[in-house]
C-alpha cells in the first residue's frame, strides 16, 4: 500500500467483528427465551392438576399365579 490511500482492512474486521457478538447475542436471547417459556409452562403446570377418576383394582381370589395374572390382564 501506498502513503497515499486508506486502509480499509482494520474496518472490515471491526464490521466483521461486530457482525459476529450480535450474532452470539441473538443465540443468548434465544436460548434465554425459550428457557423462560419452560419455566412458564411448568410453573402453569403446577397450578393445574387434573382430577381423575380412581378405579379400584379387583381382587382376584384365586390362588393360582397364572390366573392371577390373567385376571389383571383381562380387567377382572
Amino acid at each position: 500500500m501506498t502513503n497515499g490511500t486508506p486502509s480499509i482492512g482494520p474496518a472490515i474486521g471491526g464490521l466483521l467483528g461486530i457482525g459476529v457478538m450480535a450474532l452470539a447475542a441473538k443465540g443468548v436471547i434465544d436460548i434465554v427465551k425459550e428457557q423462560s417459556q419452560t419455566d412458564k409452562a411448568k410453573k402453569r403446570k403446577l397450578h393445574y392438576t387434573e382430577k381423575y377418576e380412581h378405579t379400584p383394582r379387583p381382587q382376584s381370589q384365586s390362588n393360582d399365579r397364572v390366573q392371577r395374572g390373567l385376571d389383571r390382564m383381562l380387567g377382572r
